[in-house]
């Protein structure tokens, strides 16, 4: 059975199209750069992604390897990629990886599947600080700062615009006891100094 390059594209392609989103944000970022043929911004924004454990950017960054969108084509990273995906339930992994095999020795089949099985997902660094100004009890303020994941950031961030859209209180509190009390504002700095508001 003979599988063409343009038919494994032309999978890709559909399946990017049809993938559901596992994390919104810089998934959904990371795919819409892919779709633009902006592969260096698919790349940087999809590898951490996968790297994580992301099945979604697994997949796409599998597809970039075959393909050679941003990277060398390297069918043996590629199958790696895909086997991830495909072990996650994603059923166009599955699928592109199989057709995928057809293009590979038996070798190259047991080196993306070693890879595959040694493979560990990196956490996501706590690396962007979140600060929160807080209303305490007795009517104090105090504002809290915390280094935390990119997600919880988000996490925050999207909870706190949702309680002001629908005028209710946001209360948080700490590990320590003393730091809880209703959110009067919160944003997050990322890495580079960017300052992310709700």
């Amino acid at each position: 059975m003979k599988h063409s390059i343009k038919s494994l594209l032309a999978t890709l392609v559909v399946s990017l199209c049809l993938a559901a989103p596992v994390l919104a944000g810089p998934y959904e970022d990371g795919r819409a750069a892919w779709m633009r043929k902006d592969y260096v911004t698919a790349l940087r924004l999809m590898r951490p992604l996968a790297e994580q454990g992301n099945a979604g950017a697994q997949f796409t960054l599998g597809g970039m390897y075959l393909l050679g969108n941003g990277v060398p084509p390297d069918y043996v990273m590629g199958y790696m990629w895909l086997n991830l995906a495909a072990a996650q339930g994603v059923n166009s992994a599955i699928k592109l990886r199989d057709k995928l095999a057809y293009k590979l020795t038996p070798a190259q089949i047991a080196e993306a599947q070693r890879l595959a099985l040694e493979w560990k997902p990196k956490k996501e660094a706590r690396d962007n600080m979140l600060v929160v100004v807080l209303e305490t009890a007795d009517g104090k303020k105090s504002i809290h700062k915390e280094m935390v994941e990119g997600q919880a950031c988000k996490f925050l961030l999207t909870s706190f615009a949702k309680a002001q859209r629908e005028s209710t209180p946001l209360t948080l509190t700490f590990n320590d006891p003393e730091i809880t009390g209703r959110v009067l504002d919160v944003h997050c700095v990322r890495p580079n100094g960017e300052i992310i508001r709700p």
